[in-house]
C-alpha cells in the first residue's frame, strides 16, 4: 500500500466535537431541560475554550432538531411534543420491522438463545422495579442485538440516531418509573416471529414493538 510521504500527527478529538458529545448527552438524560436557554458564553467558559467552537456543535446539534436557534433570541434545547413523538416512533417502527426480518433472514446459532437471555434480563429489571434508567438500557440492549443480527450498518447508524430523540421522551415523561412489562410480551413475539421464520410476523412485531409504547403510553401524556 503506497503512503503518502508527508506524515501526519494522530487527530484527537476537536474541542467541537467533545462539546457536541457532552452536550447532546446532557440533553439526551435531561441534564438541559426541553425550552431551556443555552448561554454559548457561559459553555464556552465552562469548556475552556472560545465561543467558536461551542456555536459550532450548538449548529451541529441543531440540524439534529436537538437545539433550535433563534434568530434574535439565542438558543434554546428543543421542545418535545406529541408531533414529534410521533415521527421519531413512526421510524423507530419501520427501522425495527426491517431489522427484525434481516435478523429472521440472517439469524445463526446461539442467536434466538442470545435473545431470551436479554430479555429474561429485561424482565427482571422491571419485576423487581429497577432504576428506570436501567430498565431503558436493558429493553435497548435486546433491540441493538436484533440490530446485530441484520448486519446492516446503516440501520444501525440511523437506530442510534433516533434512539437519542426517544430517550429524551422516556427521561422527561417516566423518570418517575412505568411499567414496562407489557415490552417484556412484545420482545418474547418478536422472538417467536424470528424463531418461526415468518418475515411478514417479524415485521409486524418490530413495529409493534415501538408503536404500541407510543400509542397505549406515552401519547396520552404529551
Amino acid at each position: 500500500m503506497p503512503i503518502p510521504e508527508q506524515k501526519q500527527a494522530l487527530q484527537r478529538i476537536s474541542a467541537k466535537e467533545h462539546i457536541y458529545q457532552t452536550l447532546r448527552e446532557w440533553i439526551v438524560d435531561g441534564t438541559m431541560r426541553p425550552g431551556e436557554n443555552i448561554n454559548d458564553s457561559a459553555l464556552a467558559e465552562h469548556f475552556e475554550v472560545s465561543r467558536t467552537p461551542v456555536r459550532e456543535a450548538l449548529l451541529l446539534l441543531a440540524t439534529q432538531n436537538f437545539v433550535e436557534v433563534i434568530p434574535s433570541c439565542g438558543t434554546r434545547v428543543s421542545q418535545i411534543n406529541r408531533e414529534d413523538a410521533l415521527a421519531v416512533y413512526e421510524a423507530l417502527a419501520v427501522l425495527s420491522g426491517q431489522a427484525t426480518k434481516l435478523a429472521c433472514e440472517k439469524q445463526n446459532v446461539g442467536d434466538l438463545e442470545q435473545l431470551r437471555a436479554l430479555n429474561r434480563d429485561f424482565a427482571a429489571g422491571v419485576k423487581s422495579s429497577a432504576d428506570w434508567k436501567q430498565m431503558y438500557w436493558l429493553d435497548l440492549d435486546f433491540h441493538r442485538y436484533i440490530f446485530q443480527m441484520a448486519a446492516n450498518s446503516y440501520l444501525a447508524d440511523y437506530f442510534g440516531q433516533l434512539v437519542n430523540h426517544a430517550y429524551r421522551y422516556e427521561n422527561v415523561y417516566f423518570s418517575t418509573g412505568i411499567d414496562k412489562s407489557s415490552s417484556v410480551i412484545e420482545h418474547e413475539q418478536i422472538i417467536s416471529a424470528i424463531q418461526a421464520q415468518d418475515r411478514v410476523a417479524c415485521v409486524q412485531a418490530g413495529e409493534d414493538n415501538w408503536l404500541g409504547f407510543y400509542n397505549s403510553r406515552l401519547k396520552n401524556m404529551l
